[in-house]
């Protein structure tokens, strides 16, 4: 444990809220780290001051007060179903509809007039094809080695 860690676990620990394995480990790095233990320290007298002074009970007039203004905030919320059940659903449906929308836009753009027609593209595959077949025939009559070659190879 570090002593990050550890800073988060002394006041769960000061309540007596960990469990007894967070509770061994935090006091065993109490035991290595001093600046840790003198957190620790701290924090108990803090406690303790806290607990010596007196609590005192809440004005009725504030605790009137804090309920009217409870129950206005509450009145003035719009009721229902609506908001909550349809409304966000509607804008997060919105938005993803946009999105698409822009996306497909895209899309439509990659395409369009420079598609070349398939049968222009088998046209040329074949040209270049028979141009390459010629090429080797002419080498193969002017080598005899190369003919053979391209017996063996062909």
């Amino acid at each position: 444990m570090n002593c990050n860690e550890a800073g988060n676990l002394l006041c769960a620990y000061l309540d007596r809220d960990l469990g007894s394995a967070e509770t061994k480990a935090l006091e065993a790095h109490l035991g290595e780290c001093f600046g840790c233990a003198k957190e620790l320290e701290s924090l108990r007298q803090a406690k303790s001051l806290l607990q010596g002074e007196p609590s005192f009970a809440m004005p009725p007039d504030l605790r009137r007060s804090l309920i009217q203004e409870a129950r206005q905030r509450l009145a003035s919320r719009p009721s229902g179903i609506l908001p909550r059940f349809i409304l966000r659903p509607a804008i997060a449906f919105s938005f993803v509809g946009v999105v698409l929308a822009f996306g497909l836009w895209l899309y439509k753009d990659r395409g369009g007039k420079e598609a070349v027609p398939l049968d222009l593209f088998l046209a040329e595959h074949t040209r270049s094809v028979s141009r390459a077949t010629l090429a080797r025939r002419t080498v193969a009559a002017a080598s005899p080695y190369y003919s053979l070659q391209a017996v063996i190879n062909p």
